[in-house]
């Protein structure tokens, strides 16, 4: 009894050092919970989850070098799916489609009262990175970026922040807010930094780079910049 009682303890407190993004002591402890416990699969299931987002963004950074989604509002693929923003049976959904069969899964994100557009989705390991944007004032704005695995369960919030464009690129996310700040984000969204600031008129991935359209006021001008090579041209 002695040894469940601690084993609960220390899952109490692994999860709240998780919480404070502390993994590595968190998952230590975590990792102390005894099988009889009735927390046991909950602790092994955060392990597991924590280290195969660990290994699928690693594979990212060595392959991922022109996202999952070249465009931001294009169609995403990943393996023989295609993933689409779709309107159905009152909610604003995420809907994938087998290529050769068109089978079809639709995925509810939210409803319909509360006027939104669903873009920029890009696919990473299990999970669609999207964004959601509500069209209108309204009483309750669910605008942010989101993530939900492939199989349509788990739909998490993973940032408040409103970008018109969003892009994964290697092992990180990149997005433009409204107010034309270029940020780049960490593949568990809990920092960025910002790495340009501009007009930024439109975004895409290219095999040596992502290339930003901005205009220049001075100029009235487009510049074409490759901001992770700094190649310009206009």
């Amino acid at each position: 009894m002695r040894g469940v009682l601690q084993s609960d303890y220390a899952f109490e407190t692994g999860i709240s050092l998780y919480r404070e993004y502390k993994y590595d002591e968190a998952l230590q402890i975590l990792g102390d919970v005894v099988e009889s416990s009735e927390n046991y699969e909950t602790a092994m299931q955060i392990i597991d989850d924590h280290y195969k987002h660990e290994e699928v963004f690693a594979e990212a950074a060595l392959n991922n070098t022109m996202g999952r989604n070249p465009l931001p509002n294009a169609i995403a693929q990943k393996d023989d799916f295609m993933y689409i923003p779709y309107i159905n049976d009152g909610a604003y959904c995420i809907v994938k489609i087998k290529k050769d069969s068109y089978l079809t899964y639709v995925f509810p994100i939210i409803g319909t009262e509360y006027p939104s557009d669903i873009d920029n989705i890009n696919i990473i390991g299990d999970y669609i990175y999207f964004t959601l944007n509500s069209k209108f004032t309204v009483e309750k704005d669910y605008s942010g970026i989101y993530k939900i695995k492939t199989d349509g369960s788990a739909l998490q919030k993973l940032s408040d922040d409103i970008l018109t464009e969003f892009i994964s690129y290697g092992d990180k996310f990149y997005g433009v807010t409204t107010d034309g700040e270029l940020r780049r984000y960490d593949s568990r969204f809990i920092d960025y930094d910002v790495i340009y600031e501009g007009d930024i008129r439109s975004m895409q991935l290219k095999d040596d780079g992502i290339y930003l359209g901005i205009v220049q006021s001075d100029e009235n001008k487009t510049l074409i910049l490759n901001i992770l090579s700094g190649i310009s041209r206009r």
